[in-house]
């Protein structure tokens, strides 16, 4: 009976702190990335460069805890070099879509974590005025944990993004070997919910 009734008691303080709150909120958001590119190949050296994101999200809010999915468009670049003859800047252009459960800690702050899903991701660099396919550097299935505080519309998320397992690219150029890639980031963006 007791923990019945302070069960009540918390779902109905939850109730009354989200009465003010929307049920569906959707907006916009843009950031930085800061990638994290590397190998364990002797033979080949990773340099990360900053990355960049833009895209939309989806806030479905209840009392304690929210889905927030988002579809975002994901820039990163890296250089490459193979022993002393390959030197290649590889431009990674992905689709990704994160789905995650926001719990609500305090009334602006939130914690965030769920699932990434990589929709497409398109690798490519150029060699000798030639473009060549690079393979995947982002996995198909990783993940993102973070925080986020919302200021009335306003949207400020902080949020580390990994992975389960190394990717191998599959380089299509003679000159290349494929390379085992692991990589995470930290992602940092500002958003705006309508």
């Amino acid at each position: 009976m007791r923990k019945f009734i302070l069960t009540a008691l918390l779902a109905l303080a939850t109730t009354a702190g989200a009465s003010a709150q929307k049920f569906l909120e959707y907006g916009v958001k843009a950031g930085i990335g800061i990638p994290d590119f590397s190998t364990k190949m002797e033979a080949s050296e990773i340099k990360s460069k900053l990355g960049w994101h833009a895209g939309v999200v989806l806030r479905i809010n209840t009392p304690i805890v929210g889905i927030q999915p988002e579809l975002l468009y994901v820039r990163q670049a890296l250089d490459l070099k193979q022993g002393g003859d390959v030197d290649l800047r590889v431009k990674s252009n992905s689709l990704s879509m994160p789905v995650l459960a926001s719990f609500r800690v305090l009334r602006i702050l939130h914690l965030n974590a769920g699932p990434v899903f990589s929709l497409a991701n398109s690798c490519k660099y150029k060699f000798e005025g030639e473009k060549y396919d690079f393979g995947r550097v982002q996995p198909t299935v990783g993940y993102a944990v973070g925080a986020a505080v919302k200021l009335s519309n306003l949207l400020i998320d902080a949020r580390f993004n990994g992975q389960f397992k190394k990717m191998e690219s599959a380089v299509t150029h003679p000159g290349v070997e494929n390379v085992n890639i692991r990589t995470y980031s930290v992602a940092f963006s500002l958003g705006y919910l309508f």
